[in-house]
């Protein structure tokens, strides 16, 4: 009884704890949180054609523009270049690509990255994106940035989820039904 006692005692603390951790379930974080970074524009799928970079062409199967904004004041604008992870019928609905940003300003000082997954929810009307390296360019820690968001028509809404905190919390969940399974 010591034993799952304690490990009972430790998932209510950080049950109790999470509140003034500021750790918050990807489901709380897809409207835009005004605290945080918000991403707000256009985002367009189902489209066939070119995009490049230096004399480099890519498919161009979904585009965006996002407006990049924290508390209220515009850090610039956000271009999503991406293309289907799979030509082939048996395709999940996952893109990738690049994304450039752009701060505000002169418009000469643009940033670009790696987009590794766009993944498009069109039963729930929902986006995630996991953008490489836009962290620093933002000034957030990390190396990746999961942004969560909904879709009304082509218009996306949504925010930044932290990483650590989805898995803290995916962790937790892990061990309780570890510690069900063992009753």
């Amino acid at each position: 009884m010591g034993k799952k006692f304690f490990i009972t005692m430790l998932l209510l603390a950080l049950f109790i704890a999470m509140p003034f951790t500021n750790v918050t379930s990807a489901s709380q974080q897809t409207q835009p949180d005004s605290e945080g970074l918000v991403f707000t524009g256009e985002l367009t799928f189902d489209l066939d054609g070119l995009y490049f970079l230096g004399p480099i062409g890519y498919p161009l199967n979904a585009l965006g523009l996002l407006e990049v904004s924290e508390q209220n004041l515009i850090l610039g604008d956000l271009s999503i270049n991406a293309q289907k992870t799979s030509l082939n019928e048996n395709w999940d609905g996952t893109y990738i690509g690049h994304w450039v940003f752009d701060p505000v300003g002169c418009g000469c000082d643009f940033e670009l990255g790696l987009l590794t997954s766009l993944e498009l929810f069109p039963d729930f009307g929902e986006v995630n994106l996991t953008l490489n390296g836009i962290n620093e360019v933002l000034g957030k820690e990390g190396e990746q940035m999961l942004i969560s968001g909904s879709m009304d028509g082509n218009i996306f809404s949504g925010s930044m989820v932290p990483i650590p905190g989805a898995l803290l919390l995916f962790g937790s969940g892990l061990l309780g039904l570890i510690c069900i399974r063992r009753k």
